[in-house]
């Protein structure tokens, strides 16, 4: 059978060149993730959501496009008399494009699924997240598909991808509340984090039912429309009835709190040592990164001198994922957060702005006359470089200022009176 008898009446170009874009961008937007020592099941099983924002407005507005020039009602198969009317044209024109672009999402995103397994990390794959994904670009090419149907013009396939793309800003600010409605999430998961049952299984049927609800659209207008019906009153009556279900499925989460998008173990096992005095937490997935940790924060621990007075752990951000970076907690715990790529985001704990009192400045911050002490012992700590105000200093001077002006550097209460001499 030749290629245009399989995908008729869709020339093959058409169906596989966007097909072959959604391929690509599952796959440059998940390849740099491969090399990644350290993948977990939660993260994988995200990817599969995220990349969404890029390969759903494709396969949208490639759907829109098609369904504006197969369903004009010049074709024979949009005709009163055609046998195929209605339902079955949308099963062979919408079932082939979903099967080609959601079937090609899921072969650009198969090679980190199968990494994260080789990985052995604990756990395994969450089935319903991942067919969340996939159900939410089946989804995108049934809207377009619906949209380039009732419009039948070309003008509506930018608006499309437009429209899909900007579910992303939707996810970001819209958060924990946009959660139910939009494919990509706001932030993806930490290792120890999930994502809620009820929520990957809201979604998965919100998808689908916004699938089905525009085929049956889409549907419907071809068999209005053939029969010679064109009224723009019974046009709008017919997406209303079909969009329907969609609606009424939406609407639930309305009526409740708005989900949490991770849940988090509530009891984490972990793995923990103790270093000058600082108790080093890491969850039990990560117990292979326990030196890691250390090792990222004992130089600047070192270098400072002293035992810090505001912290005395440094915990893996996954044994707390909800609590704030940026300084310690109420119960002087530190979180660092240990990347899938290796990295340990030692800037993002607060560290050095905890060491040097930065919390207890006011708002403006260190007055101008002491920015330079500030700046120096930032770049000491950080690269054990003495610079500005410390530049004549070694290292040892730098730890004994330090140690003579804990009180005014825990305070924030340094003033130009307390400048190192030189």
């Amino acid at each position: 059978m030749s290629p245009r008898r399989l995908f008729w009446p869709l020339h093959p170009l058409y169906v596989l060149a966007p097909a072959a874009a959604v391929l690509l961008v599952a796959l440059v937007g998940t390849g740099q993730m491969w090399s990644w020592p350290y993948l977990h099941w939660s993260l994988t099983d995200a990817q599969w959501h995220q990349h969404f924002r890029l390969a759903g407005p494709m396969a949208a507005a490639a759907a829109t496009l098609w369904a504006t020039r197969l369903n004009r009602s010049s074709h024979v198969w949009v005709q009163p008399y055609a046998r195929r009317l209605g339902g079955a044209v949308i099963a062979r024109h919408l079932g082939m494009l979903t099967a080609w672009y959601v079937g090609a999402y899921a072969v650009g995103m198969l090679p980190l699924t199968v990494l994260t397994a080789l990985a052995d990390p604990p756990g395994g794959p969450d089935l319903l997240v991942i067919a969340s994904g996939l159900v939410a670009i089946a989804a995108a090419t049934a809207l377009g598909y619906a949209v380039g149907t009732v419009t039948g013009s070309t003008v509506a396939v930018p608006l499309v991808a437009v429209g899909a793309y900007l579910l992303d800003a939707v996810a970001v600010y819209g958060a924990n509340a946009a959660a139910p409605y939009v494919p990509q999430l706001s932030y993806e998961p930490l290792l120890g984090e999930s994502e809620p049952l009820t929520l990957a299984l809201f979604r998965t049927v919100f998808f689908l039912t916004v699938a089905t609800a525009c085929a049956g659209t889409a549907a419907a207008f071809l068999r209005w429309n053939a029969r010679g019906r064109r009224a723009p009153a019974g046009h709008a009556a017919i997406v209303a009835g079909c969009l329907m279900p969609a609606v009424i499925v939406g609407v639930i989460p309305a009526f409740a709190a708005a989900p949490a998008t991770y849940v988090a173990d509530p009891a984490p096992q972990r793995s923990c040592l103790t270093q000058r005095g600082i108790e080093y937490c890491v969850h039990a997935g990560h117990a292979a990164r326990l030196d890691q940790l250390v090792a990222a924060f004992d130089p600047v621990l070192d270098r400072y001198g002293a035992k810090p007075a505001a912290f005395t752990k440094i915990w893996d951000q996954g044994l707390l994922p909800s609590h704030p970076m940026g300084g310690p907690t109420a119960n002087g715990t530190l979180i660092a957060p240990l990347k899938a790529d290796g990295s340990v985001d030692t800037v993002s704990s607060g560290l050095t702005a905890t060491l040097l009192g930065f919390h207890s400045c006011s708002a403006s911050g260190p007055d101008e006359d002491t920015f330079a002490v500030y700046r120096g012992l930032e770049t000491y700590l950080r690269t054990g470089r003495s610079t500005d105000a410390f530049a004549n200093m070694n290292e040892s001077r730098v730890k004994q200022w330090i140690h003579n002006h804990r009180a005014q550097l825990e305070g924030c209460t340094l003033t130009d009176k307390d400048l190192p001499s030189t």
